[in-house]
């Protein structure tokens, strides 16, 4: 299968990296179209048609005669997932706190959600932070012959699907996500830092490798301040 990725992605690709490694904050002024050209070896198609992007995204701005900025609204403490890459992206922004790690989880739910029978599962649940906040409270289910492999440090600093594709070397192919609203019970909204009876996003995402094996079944309870969901709609 060929990983040839476009230009104007890998541009798209290289100032995201920059942005989110703090290269450029909040407020910045980005290369000009000039300096991408020569640094990409491109002329100045691919280059604006990455930086529309970024735009149409809310991750830049442009003003006429100065130049490409970062948004502002990045710094404000919001995170925004779109993309698999987008959840990757929160293992340098975030931290998680883990609450729990446990093997040989059984329910009928999950024998349902993966579509096996007396199924054994590893469940990982916490806290995940961005700037000292709550973002939301993560549930994760593995299937315990894949799960097996990884350890609490493994998850420590990275996202589980990370862990999986570096460390135990499963490619993850799609996730399909699910949005709904629920209100937070006592528990969830203690770990949340919210009144209890809060609204919340539920989001679910069922991750499947390559061989359309379901791997991951994560359940996330977040809060709507502090988290945007953005979608990129297209004709096929």
């Amino acid at each position: 299968m060929s990983t040839f990725r476009p230009i104007h992605a890998q541009i798209k690709d290289y100032l995201l990296s920059q942005i989110r490694s703090g290269e450029y904050g909040p407020g910045d002024r980005l290369p000009t179209e000039n300096e991408l050209t020569k640094k990409f070896q491109t002329s100045k198609s691919p280059v604006r048609q990455a930086l529309d992007m970024l735009r149409m995204e809310g991750v830049i701005y442009r003003h006429p005669g100065r130049g490409t900025f970062v948004s502002p609204n990045l710094g404000n403490g919001v995170w925004t997932l779109g993309s698999i890459q987008d959840i990757i992206g929160l293992g340098s922004q975030t931290r998680f706190q883990l609450q729990d790690f446990t093997r040989g989880q059984t329910s009928e739910e999950l024998d349902r959600v993966f579509n096996v029978r007396r199924g054994k599962f590893i469940r990982i649940r916490g806290v995940r932070l961005l700037k000292g906040k709550p973002l939301y409270y993560l549930s994760v289910f593995l299937p315990q012959h894949i799960g097996k492999g990884l350890s609490v440090d493994d998850i420590a600093d990275t996202p589980v699907i990370v862990a999986l594709e570096k460390k135990l070397n499963i490619r993850l192919k799609k996730c399909i996500q699910n949005i709904s609203a629920a209100l937070a019970d006592e528990k969830l909204a203690r770990f949340l830092e919210i009144p209890n009876q809060s609204p919340v996003l539920c989001i679910e995402r069922l991750y499947f490798t390559e061989n359309e094996e379901i791997i991951e079944w994560a359940r996330s309870f977040c809060r709507p301040d502090l988290f945007k969901h953005r979608s990129i709609l297209s004709r096929g």
